[in-house]
């Protein structure tokens, strides 16, 4: 979902039509961004192929959907689906190391993801918890569930976010550019704010 989330943001400040401008005070800029946009960005993302950066499971993973997004004091939450496709798990019973063979799964369960942003680095981190995972196997396929439980819950993810491209603007003589630094990003109800820092500059 950290992945995921990372596309969409990029996505969406590209198009800059999806979000709405507004100044804060001299300074900052901020974007704002509905929850109702940022869902159906992510809706229109899926399915997404998951890297879980584990020697546990081999096979292919996609989160094939993210229902009921919401987005509350720094949180964004919602109902996930994913399938796993010819998945093998390695798991050690009594000292043993075993390979699991688990096929075809699909689990779903509630995500909630907190987040802060760091100006220094330029770096989102997404801290997500898994609750209430529901599988269609019953044993293998909650092997590969606790797995994932343990792969995601209590761990912050870093997302490094990409530079954003200037604006220019061709006053006739000469050519401005606006650089956007982000001071911040801030999560509360149903909507997502960028605050931006601007850098007016002139180009050859």
């Amino acid at each position: 979902m950290a992945r995921i989330f990372l596309i969409v943001f990029s996505t969406i400040v590209l198009l800059g039509t999806t979000v709405q401008a507004k100044n804060n005070n001299a300074e900052t800029l901020t974007l704002t961004i509905p929850e109702s946009v940022l869902a159906e960005a992510v809706r229109k993302s899926l399915p997404f192929l998951l890297d879980t950066g584990s020697d546990s499971v081999e096979g292919s993973i996609w989160i094939q959907s993210i229902e009921n997004l919401q987005l509350d004091d720094q949180q964004i939450s919602g109902f996930v689906t994913i399938i796993g496709d010819d998945i093998l798990i390695s798991t050690s019973i009594a000292g043993q190391q075993l390979r699991l063979k688990v096929g075809t799964v699909k689990l779903t369960f509630n995500l909630a993801a907190d987040s802060r942003f760091e100006d220094a680095s330029q770096t989102l981190f997404i801290r997500p918890t898994v609750t209430d995972l529901k599988t269609e196997e019953a044993q293998a396929g909650d092997e590969l569930g606790v797995l994932l439980i343990g792969l995601f819950n209590g761990r912050e993810f870093p997302l490094a976010i990409d530079e954003l491209q200037p604006i220019i603007a061709d006053t006739g003589e000469k050519k401005l550019a606006i650089d956007m630094r982000i001071k911040n990003i801030t999560i509360a109800r149903k909507m997502l704010s960028l605050h931006l820092l601007p850098e007016i500059r002139t180009v050859k």
